[in-house]
């Protein structure tokens, strides 16, 4: 699933992928979840645990942890 194909609220962790010219630096703990706030077109806004706001670009491939009940 894609970052921007989740819904608002949902807590999610990002998947890390592999760089065509090989391992990459993880930006973030594969291991920390985020809620999904936004999508302002190319990035997404996600929020961890403490309420820091990081901006994400939308085509990232996430693992679903919870969606909101709506």
């Amino acid at each position: 699933m894609k970052l921007h194909q989740a819904k608002k609220g949902s807590k999610v962790k990002i998947q890390q992928t592999k760089h065509y010219l090989g391992n990459r630096i993880p930006i973030i703990d594969e291991q920390e979840v985020l809620t999904y706030l936004e999508d302002d077109g190319i990035y997404c806004i996600c929020s961890d645990d403490e309420g820091n706001k990081t901006h994400h670009p939308s085509w990232l491939d996430i693992i679903l942890i919870e969606e909101p009940n709506d």
